[in-house]
């Protein structure tokens, strides 16, 4: 999976990021971390997000 270039990044309104630092794509004993991590980056991305949608 190839990462986005910065360019790519600095032109979105919203990254979400998660912490999945330590963890690779294709080892799946980390599944259960990875996808908490992706769920508390999605939540506190929420305000974030409501404020991108309010101003459309």
């Amino acid at each position: 999976m190839e990462r986005p270039a910065a360019s790519q990044l600095a032109r979105a309104d919203l990254v979400v990021a998660p912490d999945v630092a330590g963890m690779s794509f294709s080892d799946f004993s980390h599944a259960q971390a990875a996808y908490e991590a992706g769920v508390k980056a999605g939540e506190d991305a929420l305000p974030a997000l409501r404020g991108i949608l309010a101003r459309l």
